[in-house]
């Protein structure tokens, strides 16, 4: 059985229901927001990574061994972090993007090595 109610009333019953939505498309966004540092971060890390690893496959060439410690050991708490925001993932959504991302930050990484970095140092030795 229906029973009237009030305009007053009828706009309390929109507005809790307004704010009932607005909250969780407030959840979305940030959540979105964290999955857009999660991946920006990823990206960097790789980027970095590959391209710090590309420099201890450089320096194991020239026969540096004290680059190669410091390269090696820097280069695996990279891969480390890395692993940890993928693996952090809440759903494969995330998980995709955050592959995505560190698929391009090793093809960046790579390709500054590549281009720009290594003749750089093969100018000097």
């Amino acid at each position: 059985m229906l029973h009237h109610i009030s305009d007053q009333e009828y706009c309390q019953l929109i507005e809790a229901e307004f704010s009932r939505n607005e909250s969780v498309a407030i959840k979305t966004a940030l959540l979105n927001k964290a999955t857009l540092k999660k991946c920006i971060i990823s990206f960097v890390l790789c980027c970095v990574g590959d391209l710090w690893s590309s420099f201890d496959h450089y320096a194991i060439t020239h026969d540096w061994i004290y680059t190669q410690i410091a390269t090696g050991l820097i280069s695996q708490a990279i891969w480390l972090t890395s692993g940890f925001l993928f693996f952090d993932a809440t759903d494969k959504k995330e998980r995709i993007a955050i592959g995505i991302s560190n698929a391009l930050g090793f093809s960046v990484g790579s390709t500054l090595m590549l281009m720009y970095l290594k003749p750089f140092f093969n100018s000097f030795f």
